[in-house]
């Protein structure tokens, strides 16, 4: 679920530069619900409920990376990162009442059906910041900043009725809504010693 390169500027020297591409799969929540259940209804006629639901949830990550190394003692980062994102769910759900059951159809079964389907996109990106300081060998001082992620997300969606014996009785018209996200930035400090054989780190974000 992820592939990396890495191009390295090394040539021997103390100070050189490395290049990075990454792809991700962070998420993948697909799934497939289904039940069904009988039960009786304020007139104590039986009824039967079918569900079934088919949900794709799936989110990747495309990096870009660049970092520098300074005569062993400065090091430098910085990511780029570009979200996209798949999101497509669809299903059914009927009730049936047997026939002769439901008043005023005496003579026929009877099904009430919604069919439903959602439709989406979405983009993102952010970015981070790090750089690791070593003054003398065995000390460690390290701060890394990451921006929001700023997301984005196209949904389109239809729901579509039917009723008395699968007769349509009224078709849903295509709805489309955007939502937009934003994470909160953050921060991360750490530190660490290495005294003889042994190694002392802390952090804080």
């Amino acid at each position: 679920d992820n592939f990396s390169v890495i191009f390295s500027g090394y040539d021997g020297s103390d100070s050189y530069m490395n290049f990075g591409l990454s792809y991700r799969k962070l998420q993948n929540m697909d799934r497939e619900i289904n039940y069904s259940d009988s039960y009786f209804d304020a007139q104590g006629d039986e009824r039967w409920r079918d569900y079934n639901n088919h949900l794709e949830n799936r989110l990747s990550s495309l990096d870009l990376n660049l970092s520098a190394n300074f005569s062993d003692m400065l090091y430098l980062g910085w990511t780029v990162g570009f979200q996209f994102g798949k999101t497509n769910s669809n299903g059914f759900l009927y009730d049936f009442y047997p026939a002769g059951l439901r008043p005023g159809i005496a003579d026929a079964e009877d099904i009430e059906a919604v069919d439903f389907g959602t439709d989406g996109v979405s983009r993102g990106w952010n970015m981070a910041f790090g750089m690791i300081l070593r003054p003398v060998t065995p000390l460690r001082l390290g701060v890394a900043v990451k921006t929001p992620t700023y997301f984005k997300e196209n949904l389109i969606y239809q729901d579509d009725v039917y009723a008395f014996d699968g007769q349509a009785k009224g078709v849903g018209a295509d709805n489309e809504i955007d939502y937009k996200f934003i994470s909160p930035w953050s921060i991360d400090l750490s530190a660490g010693i290495t005294v003889a054989q042994t190694a002392i780190g802390i952090e804080y974000e």
